[in-house]
């Protein structure tokens, strides 16, 4: 489970180290669509999931900032295993590059969400604020399949409400957080876990 709040964020994502491997890494992709990217960390019990916005449109031999700021949550939680999602399946470089696709969020993504809840430990919604930009009606959508899951956080909010990214340039805090029936994340009324 999530443990302490994160300080301010450096430009390399704190317990991120070079030499740290990911031993092995899956890709679910149909159609140009990427629905989710398992990562094995090590060979122990826990797995976190993260909902980010999209995938980033770039093949990398090796994990990019985004990726090495959710692997460093996974080790720092002694998690063997991270599993990603996005509200948008589609692969783009940037966030407003998914205006141009015909269907940005991909006809098995809501599947591969539910998946992605149902084979993690504990969800982190970390989508940021460009959701917003691209239409709230997705992540409203995304907190609605969220409504039964058990373990929901988010690293904080935006000014608008969107759960922060793990490279957002702000402080991280673990927040526990609930699926609202209005489609927004909500900051848990009980005592953190």
């Amino acid at each position: 489970m999530p443990g302490e709040p994160f300080g301010r964020r450096s430009r390399k994502p704190a317990g991120c180290m070079e030499d740290a491997t990911v031993t092995r890494r899956m890709e679910h992709r149909a159609n140009g669509y990427c629905y989710r990217a398992d990562y094995v960390l090590a060979d122990k019990p826990g797995c976190v999931g993260f909902i980010l916005l999209n995938p980033a449109g770039v093949r990398r031999s090796a994990p990019g900032r985004t990726m090495q700021s959710c692997l460093a949550i996974a080790r720092r939680h002694d998690c063997g295993r991270a599993i990603v999602g996005n509200l948008f399946a589609w692969p783009a470089r940037r966030p407003k590059d998914l205006r141009g696709a015909d269907d940005p969020v991909g006809p098995g993504n809501d599947r591969a969400l539910a998946g992605l809840v149902r084979d993690s430990d504990f969800v982190v919604c970390a989508w940021g604020g460009s959701a917003r930009r691209l239409g709230a009606t997705r992540a409203a959508q995304v907190v609605g399949l969220l409504r039964d899951a058990p373990c929901l956080y988010a690293l904080g909010f935006t000014g608008r409400g969107q759960p922060i990214h793990p490279v957002a340039r702000m402080p991280h805090r673990w927040l526990k957080v609930t699926a609202g029936e209005d489609g927004l994340l909500l900051p848990h009324e009980g005592p953190r876990p």
